[in-house]
């Protein structure tokens, strides 16, 4: 009888399901991740934010639900990751878009100078739109709507737009 042993392996992948949101300026998206290990042996994940000091310089508030998390083989965990824009009075229309990077660091995998493999993954959140604080767009439309209106009911009563 031939007894054959598979030495342990380590893989992983990312999943997000909508990994580009648009959204309003000052909002909050929240991305599901869902991380497979596709090795076969238990694993713990790291997980951190690549490009937190250029996002905190723009004023967005990034968070994980969590930082590690241990997979057992052939399993699947999802995370959340709750993205914040920045509150800022914007009067002009603003198209931006913006990189989230995740950095995932498998502690089962250890490559030949003994770290961590690391793998980058990157959602992308693309601010549409304007804001003024106080004012909702669909209010302020609303307002809009109805002054053009008393206006040019005014305007349709002057005495010069009578005389002719």
């Amino acid at each position: 009888m031939a007894q054959v042993t598979i030495k342990q392996y380590y893989r992983f992948s990312i999943e997000c399901s909508k990994p580009y949101v648009v959204t309003a300026p000052v909002g909050q998206v929240v991305y599901s991740l869902k991380i497979n290990n596709e090795g076969n042996g238990l694993d713990k994940f790291i997980f951190d934010i690549g490009n937190m000091e250029s996002l905190t310089k723009k004023q967005f508030t990034v968070q994980l639900s969590t930082t590690s998390i241990e997979i057992a083989e052939r399993e699947s965990e999802n995370i959340r990751l709750t993205v914040s824009t920045p509150m800022e009075f914007l009067i002009f229309y603003k198209n931006e878009l913006d990189a989230i990077q995740l950095v995932v660091k498998s502690y089962g995998a250890v490559n030949v100078a003994g770290l961590p493999l690391e793998e980058k993954y990157f959602v992308y959140i693309r601010q549409k739109g304007s804001h003024i604080p106080g004012f909702e767009m669909t209010y302020t439309m609303i307002a809009l709507a109805a002054l053009a209106g008393i206006m040019g009911g005014i305007w349709s009563r002057s005495p010069r737009r009578r005389r002719k």
